[in-house]
């Protein structure tokens, strides 16, 4: 199923493209004027749909981005995201691009369908998937993500003075101290690598990366704290990885050095993602109160006596 990320604020899915986009995705050749138009479910912040022609050609995806629906961890630029389609087309590592258009505030992007389910088990597939997107070398003018401990902090500590009294307190009382930790040769990151992201091929193969809304340049631990985030698995598939899964991926990922560095940043990487949490529980993304639960779990687990 496509699915756009566990990510910014609900939006009408139901909603029709507007009536002049539509016409002019269709003379300029993006669509075909004889699709039959269906509203994929499950994303929290785009508008997407699947376009079945009624002749030849397989059914394509017509995504419209939301202005305003950027986080603090996770940006949403329909223009970075066309960039990286363009960018991996051809490697199998995400779908197909056909296009983009802009219309005043309204950005939209069309891409092939890919088939596939939705990722739930086989963490050594995620790996190999996410190691090739960090050997290719990024696409030009992509945002940069920090990766010095005390970075980190700083990033985290700002979202946690956004929340309400109750939340920022809580947040605050389990601040981790930073590790030193050297860093990575910079690689291209998806930015956003949670199980709603990921499509397993029919027949199988190497897991796709969807919705590249928010790639970047980084060290990648950034790539590895998100997909082992206790709270985007528990949104994303119902339960956090255990321990066994956990080393498989960071071998697969990047090997002892990355395992290693991981191990000393993780405690900062959990806070942030709590943080995001309950940035967005404050929201009133009521399903974000179990995410939450479950990443500062785990930062107690991971964090110095």
């Amino acid at each position: 199923m496509q699915r756009d990320p566990e990510r910014e604020r609900p939006v009408d899915q139901a909603a029709p493209p507007p009536l002049d986009l539509r016409r002019r995705l269709e003379q300029d050749g993006l669509i075909p004027d004889d699709a039959q138009w269906t509203v994929l479910s499950g994303g929290r912040t785009n508008r997407v749909w699947r376009l079945d022609p009624r002749g030849d050609g397989g059914p394509l995806v017509c995504k419209i981005g939301s202005a305003g629906t950027d986080t603090p961890l996770f940006p949403n630029d329909p223009a970075a995201e066309a960039a990286a389609l363009v960018h991996l087309a051809g490697t199998g590592l995400a779908p197909e691009p056909l296009g983009s258009l802009c219309e005043g505030d309204v950005a939209c992007l069309v891409y092939r369908f890919q088939p596939g389910a939705t990722w739930k088990t086989d963490v050594a597939g995620v790996a190999q998937s996410l190691a090739r997107v960090h050997r290719c070398k990024p696409p030009p003018r992509v945002r940069r993500v920090r990766a010095a401990p005390d970075e980190i902090l700083k990033d985290a500590a700002r979202v946690v003075a956004q929340l309400p009294p109750g939340l920022r307190e809580r947040l605050a009382a389990l601040c981790p101290r930073p590790r030193a930790a050297e860093h990575a040769a910079d690689v291209f990151l998806h930015g956003d690598p949670v199980p709603g992201n990921i499509l397993c091929p029919p027949g199988g193969g190497a897991p796709v990366l969807i919705d590249w809304q928010c790639p970047a340049i980084g060290d990648p631990v950034h790539d590895a704290a998100i997909f082992l985030s206790p709270a985007m698995q528990r949104l994303g598939r119902g339960r956090p990885l255990d321990a066994a899964e956990r080393r498989q991926f960071l071998h697969r990922l990047g090997g002892e050095a990355l395992a290693a560095r991981f191990a000393l940043l993780e405690p900062l990487l959990t806070w942030r993602m709590a943080a995001h949490c309950a940035w967005r529980l404050a929201r009133g993304e009521a399903d974000y109160a179990a995410a939450l639960d479950a990443e500062l779990e785990h930062l107690k687990q991971i964090a110095d006596p």
